[in-house]
C-alpha cells in the first residue's frame, strides 16, 4: 500500500477484514455466506479463508439465495447507483432482510451512506455493516435508528476503522443490539377492540378514551422496559382487525401495519396461514384449548358403498358402455361366423359372459386370433381397469 491518497482498498483487505468481523462476532451467529455482485478472485479469497466452518452461495442476481435470518449476505458495490439499482431489482425479494448484511463500496460518500440505511430501514432491515475507502483508512459505519441524537436516525454511525491490519477508534461491536433502548422515542402500534380479554376501551365524558386490558397490559410493561412511548392507532368500528385480501392488499390494523403506517399491531390475534405470509408474529404468550366435535358416520348399506364412489352421471354413461357391448353381442348373434371373428373371435363360445368377466375384473383364458378383435378386448380391458 502507499501512503496517502494513493491508498487503495485492495481484495486482500476486503479478504482480511471480512475474515476479521467473521469471526469475532458472527461465527456462531450465521450457517452460510450469500455472495452477491463479487468478483472471480474476491469470491475465491473469502472462500479460502472461510470455507471451513460455513457454506457458500454465489448469486448472479437471477438465481435466489437461501432465504434465512441466519445468513450474511457480503455484497460488493462499485458505487451507489449501482447499489439503487440492485435495491430495486434484486435485493427486495432475494433476501432474507432480517439477516446480516455486510456491504463494501468501492466509493461512498456519506450522504450515500445514509441513503442506503434509509432505503433499508424502510423494509425494517437493520442488521448492517458497510466497508468503504475513506482517505488512507477503512472505515466500518452501521446506523442505530433509537438513539441520543434521535428518532428513526439513519444517519452513518461509524464504529472503527481499519489500516494495516489493525482496527483503530473503535466504539462498539459490528453489529451491536438496537433495540435494548428506544430513548424515549414515539412508537406508534395499530390495535382494536376485541371480545377477548386483551384490548378493551373506556370512553369517557370529553370525548376521549383510555385503553386497558390483557395486550394492553403486556405492551405498556414492554414501553417501560425499552424506554418508548405508546401513541396507539385505535380502531373504534367492529371488525377492526381488519381483512386481508389475497392481491396483498389489507385493511384495519393488519392493513396499517403492512403499509407501515404503524410499527407493529397488538391485540387478539390468531395465528393463521394467510396472516403468518405477511407478519412476524410475536412469541406465543396464551394458548386456548380447542375442541373439535365430529359427528360419527352412518352405517353405509352394501349398495351404498357400490354407489357412493360415482356420481350419477358417471354411472350412467358406465351402464350405457356396457350395454352397448351386450347390443353388439346381440347384432351378431344373426350375422356370419366371419363378422364373429373379426368383433371377437371365433374362439369365444360365450362373449356376454366375456363382458360381464372383464367388468368385474376376471382372466380371459381364451383369447381372440384376430388383431382387430384383440384390439378391441384390450380397449375394454383399460376402460375397466381405470373403472375399477
Amino acid at each position: 500500500k502507499a501512503k496517502g491518497n494513493n491508498f487503495t482498498f485492495s481484495n486482500s483487505d476486503k479478504v482480511e477484514l471480512v475474515e476479521k468481523i467473521v469471526e469475532s462476532e458472527l461465527q456462531d451467529k450465521i450457517n452460510g455466506i450469500n455472495l452477491f455482485n463479487c468478483p472471480d478472485e474476491l469470491t475465491r479469497g473469502f472462500f479460502e479463508k472461510l470455507h471451513q466452518n460455513l457454506t457458500f452461495q454465489v448469486i448472479n442476481g437471477i438465481a435466489k439465495p437461501t432465504q434465512s435470518r441466519q445468513s450474511l449476505n457480503l455484497i460488493v458495490f462499485s458505487t451507489f447507483d449501482e447499489f439503487f439499482y440492485s435495491f430495486k431489482q434484486f435485493l427486495l425479494e432475494s433476501f432474507h432482510l432480517k439477516g446480516y448484511f455486510l456491504i463494501i463500496f468501492e466509493s461512498a460518500t456519506n450522504q450515500d451512506l445514509q441513503k442506503v440505511f434509509q432505503a433499508l430501514w424502510k423494509v425494517f432491515t437493520f442488521n448492517i455493516v458497510i466497508l468503504r475507502k475513506a482517505s488512507d483508512v477503512i472505515e466500518i459505519s452501521t446506523f442505530i435508528p433509537f438513539s441520543e441524537r434521535g428518532c428513526n436516525n439513519t444517519n452513518p454511525v461509524k464504529i472503527a476503522e481499519y489500516k494495516n491490519g489493525k482496527f483503530y477508534n473503535q466504539i462498539s461491536q459490528f453489529y451491536p443490539k438496537k433495540f435494548t433502548n428506544f430513548h424515549g422515542c414515539s412508537i406508534r402500534p395499530s390495535t382494536f377492540e376485541s371480545v377477548a380479554p386483551a384490548v378493551f376501551v373506556k370512553n369517557f365524558s370529553n370525548g376521549t378514551f383510555s385503553l386497558y386490558g390483557r395486550d394492553v397490559e403486556i405492551v405498556n410493561a414492554i414501553a417501560s422496559q425499552l424506554n418508548f412511548k405508546l401513541e396507539p392507532d385505535f380502531f373504534k368500528n367492529y371488525g377492526g382487525w381488519g381483512m386481508l385480501y389475497e392481491n396483498g392488499t389489507a385493511t384495519g390494523a393488519i392493513g396499517r401495519a403492512l403499509r407501515k403506517e404503524s410499527d407493529f399491531t397488538f391485540g387478539n390475534w390468531l395465528l393463521s396461514l394467510n396472516r403468518s405470509k405477511v407478519l412476524d408474529f410475536s412469541k406465543v404468550y396464551i394458548m386456548d384449548k380447542m375442541v373439535f366435535i365430529i359427528s360419527p358416520q352412518k352405517i353405509l348399506s352394501s349398495f351404498e358403498k357400490l354407489k357412493r364412489p360415482f356420481k350419477q352421471p358417471l354411472w350412467i354413461f358406465n351402464i350405457a358402455i356396457c350395454a352397448c357391448g351386450f347390443l353388439v353381442v346381440l347384432c351378431l348373434k344373426f350375422h356370419s361366423e366371419s363378422v364373429k371373428s373379426i368383433v371377437y373371435g371365433r374362439e369365444i363360445k360365450s362373449p356376454c359372459m366375456n363382458i360381464v368377466g372383464i367388468i368385474f375384473g376376471m382372466s380371459q383364458r381364451v383369447l381372440p386370433e384376430k388383431n382387430f378383435a384383440r384390439w378391441l378386448l384390450m380397449m375394454f380391458l383399460l376402460f375397466t381397469l381405470i373403472i375399477r
